[in-house]
């Protein structure tokens, strides 16, 4: 018998006309081949209140690749038990549920091969990831929420990356020498960010509504950030991203990381503690 690929409505009305390239991402994420809709199965078991980490293995058995990852991450030094997990079940235990529904959206929107990335996607995920896990207690927001958070912040960007990789490039390139910001480039050039085209998608997929809206709300402007985990990103996002292991000199870093309640004499252990995570990490997802 043959499955049936489940039908996805990952976003709002788009016009067609105006923004034909967001349109065209959009169809494409509709259209799920076999070993994708495997990986969206894997999520929608996760979001069953009553699944187990056996339900959870055995419907990501159906997708190999996505099996295989889940082992490295859960084998991977940053969860202490190198070569010591041997099953699938145990890996989910290990690396917990929304890591692994993390793990099987980026395979679901058919991001599984660092072709379809752009450079150092998975090295960016793993850093802010573990600076948001870093941060979550002291802003108080749970530190798997986080990590998850932080682990995906940057999907819309890789979509908008494999749908055209000339405009993804160009903007860019265009944002780094000029005055207009990349999120702004891209509202411009699609009708929406890589943000909001992430939150779509994942609210398309049913991920927390908290999770979502700290994703479509990770660039606004951190002096209006009041929910715990839009601040926890922002937080997240300026620590992958410094240039130095210090107190960041521009007015809106600083404000991010004193929404998250970081000192300035905290940074550069912090930022230490991240790149040690990241590294763990990055390694068994580039694998």
């Amino acid at each position: 018998m043959t499955s049936t690929a489940p039908t996805l409505t990952v976003v709002p009305d788009v016009d067609d006309e105006a923004h034909p390239l967001l349109a065209g991402l959009i169809e494409e994420l509709e259209q799920l081949p076999p070993s994708r809709a495997a990986a969206l199965r894997v999520v929608q078991v996760v979001d069953d209140p009553d699944t187990s980490a056996a339900d959870v293995s055995k419907a990501a058995g159906a997708d190999p690749a996505l099996t295989a990852r889940i082992l490295r991450v859960a084998n991977s030094a940053y969860y202490g038990l190198s070569g010591r997990v041997g099953t699938p079940a145990f890996a989910v235990t290990v690396v917990g549920f929304q890591t692994v529904r993390s793990l099987a959206a980026v395979a679901a929107a058919g991001l599984a091969g660092d072709e379809d990335l752009p450079a150092g996607f998975w090295e960016r995920a793993s850093s802010v990831a573990s600076a948001c896990s870093l941060l979550a207690r002291r802003v108080g927001t749970p530190a798997p929420e986080a990590f998850c958070a932080g682990l995906l912040y940057d999907l819309g960007t890789a979509l908008l990356y494999r749908h055209d990789r000339t405009m993804y490039d160009g903007l860019a390139a265009e944002a780094a020498g000029g005055p207009v910001s990349l999120p702004e480039l891209q509202r411009r050039t699609y009708g929406a960010t890589a943000a909001t085209l992430c939150a779509d998608v994942l609210e398309g997929w049913r991920f927390p509504e908290d999770l979502c809206f700290a994703i479509r709300h990770q660039d606004d402007d951190p002096a209006t950030a009041r929910d715990p985990l839009v601040r926890t990103l922002q937080a997240g996002m300026t620590m992958a991203t410094l240039p130095t292991p210090e107190w960041p000199a521009d007015a809106r870093s600083a404000a991010t990381f004193a929404n998250a309640m970081v000192r300035p004499n905290e940074v550069a252990d912090l930022v230490r503690q991240m790149t040690e995570a990241a590294e763990q990490l990055a390694a068994a997802f580039t694998a």
